[in-house]
């Protein structure tokens, strides 16, 4: 999916949730400094409305977004989210997070839920492509249909592959 510019996005969410207070926050990541956007909930920073503002659980309204621009805004902020934690990527959660979804929801569409967590479609060998996601010790999560050979259409057409740095599988799920 295309990504919107920052300031974009920004005029676009507080066009259309004029009721809602945005802000910029700025951060620095590894190319310089980089903007967040955060709209502010009940005295908190929201900068992802798909889970709660304490982080643990889904959030089923979105604060008021409309699911597509919670998706973009999810997006737009996911190196300020790990910065926020101080962490990285951890691919076994987020494979978790792709069995799941699989699981619950295999008539939605594989490549925003997919692109939200920063998977990038990629050729994994000749002939062969796949959503790719890596960690800085380059291990992979990848997510293909279940012929392993190209991208999924729905998420209940997908394999998925924990991929260790010495290129074993650590862990896998075939819907």
């Amino acid at each position: 999916m295309t990504n919107i510019p920052t300031n974009q996005l920004f005029l676009l969410l507080k066009t259309v949730y004029p009721e809602k207070n945005w802000q910029l926050i700025p951060y620095t990541n590894f190319t310089g400094t980089s903007n967040a956007i955060v709209m502010s909930h009940d005295g908190t920073s929201i900068h992802n409305p798909m889970e709660s503002d304490c982080g643990r659980f889904e959030q089923a309204d979105r604060f008021g977004l409309k699911e597509e621009h919670a998706r973009m805004l999810r997006r737009h902020n996911r190196e300020y989210a790990l910065q926020l934690t101080g962490s990285e990527v951890d691919l076994r959660v987020i494979f978790e997070q792709v069995v799941a979804a699989s699981k619950s929801n295999g008539s939605g569409s594989a490549e925003p839920f997919l692109d939200d967590f920063g998977f990038q479609p990629r050729e994994t060998s000749p002939g062969q492509v796949a959503y790719l996601l890596e960690d800085r010790a380059n291990q992979q999560l990848r997510v293909t249909d279940r012929s392993g050979s190209t991208l999924p259409d729905l998420m209940r057409n997908v394999w998925i592959q924990l991929v260790g740095i010495d290129g074993l599988v650590l862990a896998s799920y075939l819907r």
